[in-house]
């Protein structure tokens, strides 16, 4: 296995020697891969270490150089948020950061302050592309710009202010106008609700609960906290299925479990697992924290039937969760967990593929299976199986990684 992990690695190496980025999301994905192998050789080889923390300030670099050129969003992933989060770990405070924050802030209050309500798409809000990831950064480094941070806080709570009942509350609804997937365009005619953790509303749970946690005091945020919070418990209580839905619509047909074989972190109970229990550590429930720690326990890897490796929808997210759980939980149960599924991760690979890896997914309009086997991404491609297995060999979990898609 050592042979095999080194002939990855050489070869993602002589793919970036000759790698040409197109755009952003490229460049900036070649910045997340040098920083991950030095992440990598930081126990083993302080050289290397040292040589690849140069190869990412240098593409991290050319993006600052060069922030005219590209389309860039705010995001917490590819946008600049993302940026920030980067300049964090490879420099630290500066004042190019500085700049960006304030880019950050000013851009998404005009996002929500020229927008309709109803104007609502996952974009304008979710962990990955939205408010609420850009939030969580904001809570986390900068908790003392209250006027901004309640600003969005207002906003957000406002959504969840028109019934009683989440599924009656029309301003969270994606509207069939404003849903960009073409899959889900052409399926709900009326639009839907995302309940997943990359794009969905639990996002707005996580961060109610970091504001609560930072003593950040809003009209009705107790109360929307947990109208959202009673709503995820009561999926709890009535599906007992390992799955879980992915979407909800006014259409009872339409209430069936989609992208059944994900039980994945961005879609997938997974997901809705990690942030229940981070909001309970944000807000001192030791009854739901309890509560979520067996929902993992129950995780049977046999019974998953997921057919990827990679992070975003596949075995290598949690692989990850379940690495975070064990250290945040000292619980031996998942030390033994992470063991059984990383060789079962890397028993899914090939010595014949070029990076060892492949990735999978459906094509559901031609009903066809695509397997990748050449795409690094460093989301939802090879590189992303890669990611949570290097940050477990330097024990470094706690990096822009797990701070801007796992909440901790």
């Amino acid at each position: 296995m050592k042979k095999v992990k080194k002939n990855i690695i050489d070869n993602i190496n002589l793919e970036l020697e000759n790698y040409k980025p197109n755009n952003f999301p490229e460049t900036f994905d070649l910045v997340i891969y040098y920083y991950f192998l030095a992440i990598y050789y930081k126990k083993t080889d302080l050289n290397k270490y040292r040589q690849y923390l140069e190869y990412s300030k240098d593409q991290l670099n050319k993006i600052l150089n060069n922030l005219k050129k590209y389309d860039i969003p705010l995001g917490s992933w590819y946008g600049f948020t993302g940026i920030a989060y980067m300049i964090r770990e490879l420099y630290g405070e500066c004042q190019i950061l500085y700049s960006i924050e304030n880019f950050v802030k000013d851009q998404s209050l005009k996002l929500i302050v020229n927008g309709k309500n109803h104007d609502l798409f996952n974009g304008k809000y979710d962990l990955l592309n939205g408010l609420t990831g850009i939030l969580s950064y904001f809570i986390t480094y900068h908790n003392e710009q209250l006027n901004y941070i309640e600003e969005c806080l207002n906003w957000m709570i406002k959504l969840f202010e028109e019934d009683c009942e989440i599924i009656k509350s029309k301003n969270i609804w994606i509207k069939n106008k404003y849903i960009t997937n073409p899959i889900f365009k052409k399926k709900y005619s009326e639009g839907y609700i995302d309940l997943g953790a990359a794009h969905g509303i639990i996002d707005f749970l996580y961060i109610f609960s970091l504001a609560k946690k930072n003593n950040i005091k809003c009209n009705k945020l107790d109360e929307t906290y947990n109208k959202i919070l009673e709503f995820y418990i009561n999926m709890f209580v009535f599906s007992n299925d390992t799955y879980w839905p992915q979407i909800i619509t006014n259409n009872e047909n339409d209430r069936k479990y989609v992208y059944k074989k994900r039980f994945a972190w961005c879609y997938g109970k997974l997901g809705i697992i990690r942030i229940l229990f981070c909001a309970a550590n944000n807000t001192e429930n030791i009854e739901l924290k309890s509560w979520m720690i067996q929902e993992m326990k129950k995780i049977d890897i046999n019974d998953l039937n997921l057919e990827c490796p990679t992070f975003c929808h596949g075995y290598s997210g949690l692989y990850l969760i379940i690495n975070l759980f064990y250290i945040e939980t000292k619980d031996d149960y998942f030390r033994i967990l992470s063991n059984v599924l990383e060789r079962k991760i890397w028993q899914m690979g090939n010595k014949n593929n070029k990076y060892y890896f492949y990735k999978y997914d459906k094509d559901y309009i031609n009903n066809k299976d695509i397997y990748e086997y050449e795409k690094l991404n460093s989301i939802d491609g090879l590189f992303s199986i890669l990611i949570p297995y290097f940050l477990k060999e330097s024990n470094y979990f706690y990096n822009m990684y797990t701070k801007s898609l796992f909440l901790v």
